[in-house]
């Protein structure tokens, strides 16, 4: 029997671990951390892992591994709608021979969403820094949230 568990795993082994581009399946040249209040963010090109941190905000609650694998998973069932080619999935994060890695293993210390890497270059805070913003692309933009809003079913 493993005696190591999720349920004494410290998050904060989590950061030496995807910050070391050795971690990654895909070996990119260097992993960026990018933080939210809520969020782990790492960049790690060609992809982007997204590691929910365990805390309870009341309105917002990772506090469980349990949680934060359901959330992972209505994050990308919800963000696939509107883009379907960067959300790839979630990935777990396991133990296996007493290492961290990515997929399975036993136990399941952590969840990751899988998203692909967007160029920095077309987010609209850098369009907008070198005036690269038209009203035209603005209208777009609100007509095509205006489509898929109406599409929705009400909740």
């Amino acid at each position: 029997m493993n005696s190591f568990s999720a349920q004494n795993f410290a998050h904060d082994q989590l950061l030496p671990f995807l910050l070391n581009p050795k971690s990654y399946p895909h070996r990119p040249k260097h992993v960026r951390l990018v933080q939210t209040h809520a969020s782990y963010v790492f960049l790690a090109p060609p992809f982007v892992y997204k590691v929910k941190k365990p805390v309870n905000f009341g309105f917002l609650d990772f506090s469980t591994l349990e949680k934060r694998r359901f959330f992972c998973h209505r994050e990308v069932k919800l963000n696939r709608r509107l883009c379907p080619t960067v959300y790839l999935g979630v990935i777990p994060i396991s133990m296996k021979q007493a290492r961290l890695i990515f997929g399975e293993g036993d136990p399941i210390v952590e969840y990751a969403v899988k998203m692909r890497k967007l160029s920095e270059r077309n987010f609209l805070d850098t369009r907008v820094e070198r005036g690269e913003v038209s009203v035209r692309d603005l209208e777009r933009v609100a007509q095509t949230l205006k489509k898929f809003y109406e599409a929705q079913k009400p909740t």
